[in-house]
């Protein structure tokens, strides 16, 4: 089983629903809890992050709490059709366990937002990412723009060293 790391975003609060390797709150006023869940193999675990605790199965749980929160958005909104979930409600991509996830839960650990970072190789195609499924990428007036202000991104990032971060799996309650 592959072991996934998950990292507080900052800390402020305890709430005593939660272990403190599972859980660790943001602002006391906000009731809210920010994570991240980082991908298996992950080269960049910055040692800055603190409280990063291997917790799979909590990883497991929030992950799946996540593609169903997307689920419900996704399909309210029109974006995706039913046939596209999974019996329990899962909006599954198969970059999910790839890519770093930012999730808010409430104050009972109710995920009520999300957002997922996937980091491609220099040598991934406009194919290879999610945008190129995207409405815009299908138009005919603008997926040829699209298509070429991302390469252009990329290259810029390859250029100087950075990383190519595709930004996508978002959704809120």
């Amino acid at each position: 089983m592959n072991i996934k790391a998950a990292t507080e975003l900052h800390a402020a609060r305890s709430y005593p629903s939660y272990t403190e390797t599972q859980l660790i709150s943001t602002s006391e006023s906000a009731r809210r809890h920010q994570v991240i869940l980082a991908p298996a193999a992950s080269a960049f675990l910055n040692p800055e992050f603190r409280n990063v605790h291997y917790e799979p199965e909590w990883y497991e749980q929030i992950l799946g709490e996540v593609q169903r929160l997307r689920g419900r958005v996704y399909l309210h909104d029109g974006a995706i059709q039913q046939e596209q979930l999974s019996a329990d409600g899962r909006h599954i991509s198969p970059v999910d366990s790839l890519s770093w996830h930012i999730v808010t839960l409430d104050e009972r650990g109710v995920v009520v937002a999300c957002a997922r970072l996937h980091e491609h190789a220099p040598s991934a195609g406009f194919e290879d990412l999610s945008v190129s499924g995207s409405a815009l990428a299908k138009s005919p007036k603008w997926g040829r723009r699209l298509r070429s202000a991302v390469q252009s991104v990329r290259k810029r990032a390859y250029a100087s060293a950075g990383r190519f971060i595709e930004a996508g799996g978002w959704g809120a309650r």
